[in-house]
């Protein structure tokens, strides 16, 4: 290639001599940017890309002191360099030779191009995609070309270094469940932007012991690995060998090694669970252990009451090793806590051993009986809204359905809850001043199969609740001044009603109208009188009368309330 303002046998990286006419000075940003341009060209072209990175590096460097003040500069340093950043030499004084292969070498050589920003000022500009990512690189400016005597070596280290970063299960975590799956976090992508079902199959990960499984990437830098043979009381050494290549670039350094510790034998369930009530006399007892046992184990198991005294019983393992069954050699005992005692030290198969005892208990069941009734027996005022039942024992509910009779109502008209079977509900409506009588029959048994005894009890409901109330739908009510004002009133369970009218003010019924109600009991009533109530007992008779007492009021707010032996009230 060639360029009218230079001739085609120009030694690479030489700058121009001579500015162009009338253009801008050759110390400007402007005229630096035109020469890299044109002898950037000439070194065999530099993408689009280092311009900008260029441009970057002009605009933040102007101002500085001159190469000549500071001495020989070279840039970057240190870590974290970017990837696509041009190194830099800054020479005192415009060396003798203007090859810039002869000036500065760049390890490991990297591709890219030279060009001189001036006479005292080397660029190199790495080509795209850039330097490899935590890749440490040494400049060496040579010190009898450059005229500084000694050679001047600068490292650096580029940005994106390829690490581990997490690792789960983390290093040194023990009891690692036989399920765990093995994730390895990078500090960067690895596999590559396309199907990651269609990323590499090598193996990211390497254990001692070996384990057998699959491996795949959930996310370009997230790897798991799903083990099929996860051993029990097993430390795994995992590896994730040194040389594991980025999806773009970048070499993982050195191995990232770390270890992890698989559970130890322990038990994982009961049957009956720790604390379990309500166990039936036949319960045998199932220990499940979270991996196959050793022989010996068994024999070290205890069964015994809480007092200590052992319960013979034989044993049996599952086909896998990992259940134990003691089956007592006859019924458990009622109403008795029994104790299942493992102590520490035993063996898995496969090494290990629990590290602590372990004591379960559990309670045998009491015989059956109701521990209480709502209404009670020989309640006199009862309630009339359905029956409670509370046994000391989770019941058959099957078995009591059928088996309670309650006098005077048919069994179709009543129905029967439970929620656990411990209680039982009877939604039932029951007859004010009635008396009846509950029956539970015989038939009846617990969950475990023991018989409840026959039980009744008797009790009669209380009467209708006395008192008076006004049949209108709200406690304010708007009535015509022209003729007779009537007021409806529901009375139960009363001899008479006592009935007192108060005028109120305009300021005492706007108080009250507005949600207030009164802040002072009305006083002077207008008219005080009292109604006959000829009913029977728990019968509601609906009684009328006129708020007036010769005629209709006069138009205004009144108050009007009843009242009986001071036990109710009611206002309008």
């Amino acid at each position: 290639m060639t360029n009218d303002d230079q001739s085609a046998d120009a030694p690479s990286g030489t700058p121009p001599t001579t500015p162009d006419p009338g253009g801008p000075e050759p110390g400007s940003i402007e005229d630096r940017l035109k020469r890299f341009d044109r002898w950037g060209l000439i070194a065999g072209g530099i993408a689009a890309i280092a311009v900008i990175g260029l441009i970057a590096l002009l605009l933040t460097s102007g101002g500085k002191e001159t190469p000549a003040e500071t001495g020989l500069q070279v840039t970057p340093s240190g870590a974290e360099a970017p990837r696509l950043g041009p190194i830099v030499v800054s020479f005192p004084e415009a060396p003798a030779t203007q090859v810039a292969e002869d000036l500065v070498s760049i390890e490991p050589a990297p591709a890219g191009a030279y060009a001189w920003l001036d006479d005292h000022t080397l660029l190199f500009q790495p080509d795209f995609p850039g330097l490899i990512r935590g890749r440490e690189y040494r400049v060496t400016v040579n010190g009898s070309a450059s005229g500084t005597g000694e050679d001047v070596v600068q490292a650096f280290t580029v940005e994106g270094k390829l690490e581990v970063r997490s690792v789960i299960p983390a290093p040194g975590d023990a009891e690692v469940p036989s399920e765990a799956r093995v994730f390895v976090q990078f500090s960067r992508a690895v596999a590559p932007l396309t199907l990651l079902s269609e990323a590499a199959a090598g193996p990211v990960v390497a254990f001692d012991p070996p384990l057998s499984g699959q491996g795949e990437w959930l996310n370009t830098s997230l790897y798991a690995f799903t083990p099929t043979d996860l051993r029990p009381s097993t430390t795994y050494r995992a590896t994730v060998a040194a040389g594991l290549t980025s999806a773009a670039d970048g070499v993982l350094e050195g191995d990232y090694e770390w270890e992890f510790s698989t559970f130890q034998p322990g038990l994982a369930t009961s049957t009956p669970a720790d604390g379990t009530s309500f166990v039936p006399r036949d319960q045998q007892i199932e220990l499940v252990f979270n991996q196959p046992m050793a022989d010996g184990v068994a024999a070290r198991v205890e069964l015994a009451t809480s007092d200590g005294s052992a319960v013979p019983h034989a044993t049996s393992w599952s086909a896998d090793g990992t259940t134990l069954t003691l089956a007592p050699n006859g019924l458990l005992d009622l109403s008795t806590e029994y104790r299942i005692t493992l102590p520490a030290g035993l063996a898995g198969s496969s090494g290990g051993a629990t590290p602590s005892e372990r004591v379960l208990t559990f309670r045998t069941v009491d015989p059956p009986r109701v521990v209480s009734t709502s209404p009670s027996d020989g309640e006199t005022r009862a309630g009339r809204y359905g029956i409670y039942i509370e046994f000391n024992n989770p019941m058959d509910i099957d078995t009591l359905q059928d088996a309670i009779t309650i006098s005077g109502i048919d069994r179709e008209d009543w129905t029967l809850y439970s929620y656990g079977g411990q209680s039982v509900n009877i939604n039932v409506p029951l007859e004010p001043s009635t008396g009846y009588t509950v029956s539970i029959g015989e038939g009846v048994r617990d969950r475990s199969g023991l018989p409840l005894p026959p039980y009744s009890w008797s009790f009669t409901t209380g009467a209708l609740e006395s008192g008076a109330y006004f049949a209108t739908p709200s406690d304010v009510g708007v009535y015509s001044a022209a003729r007779e004002q009537e007021l409806l009133i529901w009375a139960t369970n009363v001899d008479t009603v006592d009935l007192t009218l108060y005028a109120l003010s305009d300021d005492e019924a706007k108080q009250y109208l507005r949600g207030e109600g009164l802040k002072d009991e009305p006083k002077n009533p207008v008219r005080t009188w009292s109604i006959d109530v000829n009913a029977e007992q728990n019968q509601s008779t609906l009684l009328t009368t006129t708020l007036g007492e010769n005629g209709p009021l006069a138009p205004g707010y009144y108050w009007v309330e009843t009242q009986k032996l001071n036990q109710w009230s009611s206002s309008f």
